[in-house]
């Protein structure tokens, strides 16, 4: 299963990194966050930096633990220097992807070959779902690279040590995971894995194995110390709330009774994996039997990241609450178990022509949709269509050509080219021809135009119910009544109280907002449906019965302007 080094694979690697290099960064900062999660974070880190509050994240002035803060910092840090979110937000999930390619590959040329390392990072570089999540501005993307290191340096111990060194690397990487997310920890179940395996010999001395975990729990600990004593210290309920809340339900809680995203237990195998894990997992008949074999052949190489993948799978698939990417740390365990054998299974001729039916496949499903946007288009489609300045048929249509292009040209081996050429060509043309001209429309800065054109001269704008991709895309002062409140009724009360103070002043709303009454026939801009709701502009006189239905329920104090936080507002 190992070749002998070659230079054409020794500076494979490069050419792979370069490769990753072109489909993350097609379109590189040409685009805003964009909905659901990446103008929250964006706004969180933006928040973080103009304030100068970085032990506690905070949204409108709030506090917020939903996640750990490592992500935030790094983000806010490059929004400091650059003064870009455009490049704040994005940069750290490109460049832990393009890290973790090289970490693969080069953990499979030490383990195997320079060949074999090459493949690997290919395979990676690839994979849909790494993609996806290296363009994206989740927290997701920065987590990956934590846990490919993590994975890295302590394989690098177990199976190719000792190396003390990496085997601190490997915790210390871990210890940033949580810091990020709370399942940062993941990588270290391949510990356990490797006990099972080998015995106690698995990580040798044990006199310098307590490095690890004094690392891991040192690096958590310069968060967490920290943000403990000044909750202490404080005397703040805001802040034992916010420590309470991250130490214990955003993590335990969470992965046993979450509060949304339901899926059945097998999710992840059958609606994620075949899918976002393409195209490795159309090789899995091929290399399920050469798994089993290894398994027989206790060749830890294979079977150790193997079953740390299918560990960290079958973690988050015992939780209720499951969504695609959770999975992603799990994807260079398989890449590495794989490895040994994808220049093998390239020159086989079913692998070959499955790859080229495939492709094929793919070009009849896009022009399939291209046909279904052309004689069904929905209002989502209508609108793109319009940001596009083309028919969504034809950009559909040009994408089925890429695939049948490649699916006709690709012969024998150069069936993994024609892949990645044509995976290559789609994410250059969406990054540079399609993204940017939706942007508009996704990022919020459609409707934020609208709303600025619709003020009176001197207007102020306040905030209902609001999705923080307006905030980012406001362009002027804004005033919010609370962010995520549970109380809808009351916070529109807040807002229509403030309202009235001044006939230029006016409220964001959606039309399905509890207590909002809108006089259809007089008053009220309608803005349009964005973000699959009904927006409108609306100032007191214009939803009546609205402040009298509302006004003097606020829980925060009285209804008028004094109900209103200094913290809730925000600059351009």
């Amino acid at each position: 299963m190992s070749a002998r080094p070659t230079i054409g694979a020794r500076a494979g690697l490069p050419l792979v990194l370069l490769y990753a290099v072109v489909v993350l960064g097609a379109g590189f900062g040409m685009r805003d966050p964009w909905p659901p999660d990446e103008p929250r974070f964006a706004l969180i880190a933006r928040e973080m930096a103009d304030t100068g509050q970085w032990l506690f994240p905070r949204i409108a002035g709030e506090l917020y633990a939903d996640k750990p803060p490592v992500h935030f910092w790094v983000v806010a840090g490059l929004y400091a220097i650059t003064g870009s979110l455009r490049l704040a937000i994005f940069t750290p999930a490109l460049v832990a992807a393009l890290v973790a390619v090289w970490l693969v590959g080069d953990l499979a040329r030490r383990l195997w070959s320079p060949r074999v390392g090459l493949h690997a990072a290919a395979a990676l570089a690839v994979t849909v779902q790494f993609a996806v999540e290296g363009r994206s501005g989740q927290i997701d993307g920065l987590l990956f690279g934590f846990t490919t290191l993590s994975l890295y340096g302590l394989l690098r111990h177990v199976l190719l040590g000792p190396a003390w060194g990496w085997w601190v690397v490997g915790w210390a990487a871990a210890g940033l995971g949580v810091a990020t997310k709370g399942v940062g920890f993941l990588p270290l179940l391949v510990i356990p894995l490797a006990y099972l395996a080998t015995g106690r010999g698995a990580v040798g001395s044990v006199r310098r194995a307590w490095l690890g975990p004094a690392t891991f729990l040192g690096v958590i600990a310069a968060w967490l110390g920290p943000m403990v004593w000044a909750a202490a210290v404080s005397g703040d309920p805001a802040l034992a709330a916010y420590r309470d809340e991250i130490l214990l339900r955003q993590t335990v809680t969470r992965y046993v009774d979450p509060w949304g995203h339901f899926r059945p237990p097998w999710y992840f195998l059958v609606n994620v994996i075949p899918v976002f894990w393409f195209p490795l997992t159309l090789l899995l008949p091929w290399l399920v039997p050469r798994f089993r074999d290894a398994w027989r052949a206790r060749e830890l190489r294979v079977v150790l990241p193997l079953a740390w993948a299918v560990a960290v799978v079958l973690f988050f698939s015992a939780s209720p609450g499951k969504r695609g990417v959770y999975v992603l740390p799990a994807l260079p365990g398989l890449v590495l178990a794989s490895a040994p054998w994808l220049h093998e299974l390239r020159q086989r001729r079913g692998v070959q022509r499955l790859g080229r039916v495939v492709l094929a496949v793919l070009a009849v499903v896009v022009v399939a949709a291209a046909v279904y946007t052309a004689w069904w288009p929905g209002d989502e489609v209508v609108r793109a269509q319009q940001a596009l300045g083309a028919p969504a048929w034809a950009v559909a249509l040009a994408g089925a050509g890429i695939f049948a292009v490649a699916a006709g040209l690709s012969r024998g081996p150069a069936v993994v080219t024609g892949w990645a050429g044509a995976w290559l060509a789609v994410w250059v043309g969406l990054g540079f021809g399609v993204l940017p001209r939706l942007d508009r429309e996704r990022s919020g800065a459609a409707v934020m135009a609208k709303v600025r054109d619709e003020l009176p001269p001197g207007g102020e704008l306040g905030l209902v119910g609001w999705k923080e991709q307006f905030v980012l895309q406001a362009g002027m002062p804004v005033t919010d009544f609370g962010y995520r409140r549970h109380d809808k009724v009351r916070e529109l009360g807040e807002a229509m109280a403030w309202a009235m103070e001044s006939p230029r002043r006016r409220v964001l709303v959606a039309e399905d907002h509890p207590g909002l009454k809108l006089d259809y026939g007089s008053g009220g801009t309608f803005l349009g449906v964005f973000h699959r709701q009904r927006w409108w502009l609306v100032s007191a006189g214009e939803a009546p019965g609205t402040s009298a239905a509302a006004t003097g329920t606020a829980e925060h104090g009285s209804s008028s302007l004094d109900a209103v936080r200094p913290s809730s507002r925000f600059g351009e």
